[in-house]
Order: C-alpha cells, then structure tokens, then sequence
C-alpha cells in the first residue's frame, strides 16, 4: 500500500514567529509571509516520490486559511493537497471524520507532541521534527528528526 505523507505547516516547514505571534497572526500577511524552513524544500521533492498533504492547523481570522493556502502554492508548488483543521482539534479525528484511513501507511510529520501521540493513538505513523522549541521535556518518540537527511532515512525504513 502506498504511503501518505501528512505534513504540519507551522514550524514544521514554515518558521513560525514566536516573538509576539499571538498578536501578530490576526494581522493579514502573517501566515502569507512565514519563511520556509529548509524542510519545505526536501518535501517539495518528496512530493515527486509521495502523496503528500499539508494537514495544518488554522486560527479564526480572516486571512489564515487563505494565506496558508498561498503560501503552500508558492513554497512547496509539488504538493497540491491540504486539509486545513481548526486550532486544538486532533488531527487524527479530523481525518477519519472525512473518511481518511489513519494506519501505518499514514505518516504525520509534526512539530507538535501532542499532535505525535493522538495520531499514533489511532493507528497511524508519526515522525516528530524537533525545533529549537519543541523538546525542552526531552520526552521520546518512536521517529524524530532534525534534519531532512534524517527524515529521508526514516522514510526508507518504513
């Protein structure tokens, strides 16, 4: 069975601004904006091996799920797909409501732990991307990477 890749946007492949950024992302532009990590460009390629859908998650403004969508039109042109959920919901959820299969062959790539454990909770493969914010607990995860060479490698084992 094929696999598919689920990627998060923000400070997965995008840096998102943590520096007044509860106020920042209600402004038009943020999200638009958001440079992208070195990431955004390996999943652009891996798009031409993968199925690839950015799964992110969405603040009630206005602007954010526009610029999301622009941004990942400009950033990462290979990927085509997304689903864009609201802030807090579990992601896991999300998808099988739309009647998504969450199984091994699902693959979430997140920055965010909480994110990690639901979606393996329900069945599928997570891969954790540690940031520069995301691992002060140092808690541990079944797959994590840093780097896209790393990711690469946990792709080909799976």
């Amino acid at each position: 069975m094929k696999k598919i890749l689920y990627i998060d946007m923000d400070d997965t492949i995008a840096i998102f601004q943590k520096k007044n950024c509860l106020e920042l992302m209600y402004e038009r532009g943020y999200f638009e904006n958001l440079k992208p990590r070195k990431l955004a460009k390996t999943i652009n390629e891996l798009a031409k091996k993968y199925k690839i859908i950015v799964l992110s998650a969405c603040v009630n403004t206005p602007y954010c799920k526009k610029e999301k969508i622009n941004w990942i039109g400009k950033n990462i042109p290979n990927v085509n797909s997304y689903i864009l959920c609201n802030v807090g919901e579990n992601k896991a959820k999300v998808l099988k409501d739309k009647g998504y299969k969450i199984d091994k062959n699902a693959i979430l790539i997140d920055d965010y732990s909480k994110n990690i454990f639901q979606w393996e909770e329900n069945g599928g493969t997570a891969i954790k991307f540690i940031n520069n914010f995301n691992n002060k607990r140092g808690l541990e995860y079944k797959y994590s990477f840093r780097n896209s060479n790393k990711l690469i490698k946990i792709l080909e084992s799976l």
